[in-house]
């Protein structure tokens, strides 16, 4: 089990805002998307004959746990934080619906990546709404080919006390521009963050090669 820190609410810097945003301003969402450069990472893992998808599950994964913003949650009532988010991702089944999978963000990327390859193998076929079992510690992310898109926008009705962030992820273009968008709950985040995050991905997207083969500690 992963670890759950408890705020304390009387020395958190964010507490003002929080009550405002949970209390005044309820349920608000935001979102924001940009165009990252891909090309150094898609060009390494073709290098490497390894698949996109999970080392983009991986670098976002980690990027995400890095920051409370993303982290926060309320457990038995409860506002805390995660050590680190796994990602909770849909995959497209061959009679058209999806389910979800998610992949422990354990150890180094190495790691990671037998874990998705090994899961993959062990739900071929399977279909229903989960095929894996899911963390509670867990984020939303769509990682979708298939879609070049500019902007990509959630709408959650009962947001209330779901702080963790989705993410969704399009088709690199021909310029290995890839689209990529959060939604989050202004409770916790601001924009600040997400271009953070961005910044983050983006770097990790320039340098694969290091970020890749960086242990667990790193």
């Amino acid at each position: 089990m992963d670890r759950f820190t408890p705020i304390d609410m009387e020395t958190w810097p964010r507490k003002d805002l929080y009550e405002l945003y949970t209390k005044a301003w309820m349920n608000m969402t935001f979102s924001a998307s940009m165009k990252l450069r891909a090309e150094n990472l898609v060009r390494f893992q073709k290098a490497h004959g390894q698949k996109l998808v999970p080392a983009l599950l991986y670098i976002i994964s980690r990027e995400i746990s890095k920051d409370q913003a993303f982290t926060l949650a309320i457990q038995d009532g409860v506002l805390g934080s995660w050590e680190k988010l796994h990602p909770l991702y849909p995959v497209l089944n061959e009679n058209g619906t999806f389910s979800f999978h998610t992949t422990p963000l354990d150890g180094d990327f190495r790691s990671f990546y037998d874990a998705y390859m090994r899961e993959k193998e062990e739900t071929a076929g399977k279909t229903g709404a989960y095929v894996s079992t899911v963390p509670l510690n867990n984020y939303i992310i769509s990682i979708m080919p298939y879609f070049a898109f500019d902007s990509f926008t959630f709408s959650l009705k009962n947001q209330k006390n779901y702080y963790a962030p989705i993410l969704s992820v399009g088709k690199y273009d021909e310029n290995y521009l890839l689209p990529i968008a959060a939604t989050v709950n202004h409770a916790v985040c601001d924009g600040y963050h997400v271009s953070e995050l961005f910044r983050r991905i983006q770097e990790a997207f320039d340098n694969p090669e290091e970020y890749l083969s960086a242990n667990e500690n790193a």
